[in-house]
């Protein structure tokens, strides 16, 4: 919960706190916790495939600005399933490149081209992983003025689904082969398609 909704609710129950303490706790808190972050972070980092998202939050200036959107990262590592958290103050791709510093590997991500300037600048130690949910929701977004190419790629992507939930619990060789003899087809007509 915000501070200030915490400060509401003890004080409803007869228990002033102010909000400046509770901001105290919070920051004693996190400094108390920072080696642990930090040590998370590394491993995370040493992972050979990485996934990461982000999401606007409300950063509360004061004056005349108000309020501003800023950015919480999630990283997680596969080797080492941490859910590492970073705040940037804008969507900059400055804020990924610091954060992965030292990382090689794969990055699983969405299409924002702040991304792309990563893998570019990476001498392939970061490879792309795209992300077919977000590829699919453009095609979702096209079912009214282009249906027919539309729901053939969405049917063609569920396909892909399909495959990945049985490849699931198959040891890394056999879902190689699963993937070959199914999933390749899939994107080879998909490509097709496309092009």
């Amino acid at each position: 919960l915000p501070l200030y909704r915490q400060e509401d609710f003890f004080t409803r129950h007869g228990l002033h706190i102010p909000r400046s303490t509770l901001c105290d706790w919070v920051q004693a808190a996190a400094e108390l916790l920072a080696p642990l972050y930090e040590r998370q972070k590394e491993l995370v980092l040493k992972s050979p495939v990485l996934w990461t998202d982000d999401t606007p939050v409300t950063v509360l200036t004061g004056g005349k600005e108000g309020s501003r959107q800023g950015r919480f990262w999630t990283y997680i590592g596969k080797q080492h399933p941490y859910s590492v958290y970073d705040f940037t103050e804008s969507r900059a791709r400055d804020g990924l490149a610091k954060f992965l510093t030292g990382f090689q590997g794969y990055l699983h991500a969405d299409a924002y081209a702040g991304y792309d300037h990563i893998y570019l600048g990476s001498n392939d130690a970061i490879r792309e992983v795209a992300c077919w949910a977000h590829a699919r929701r453009r095609f979702f977004d096209t079912r009214d003025s282009s249906p027919r190419d539309a729901h053939q790629i969405l049917e063609w992507i569920r396909q892909l689904y399909d495959i990945e939930d049985r490849a699931r619990e198959l040891s890394t060789d056999a879902r190689r082969e699963l993937r070959v003899a199914e999933a390749e087809p899939v994107l080879d007509r998909i490509g097709a398609r496309l092009a």
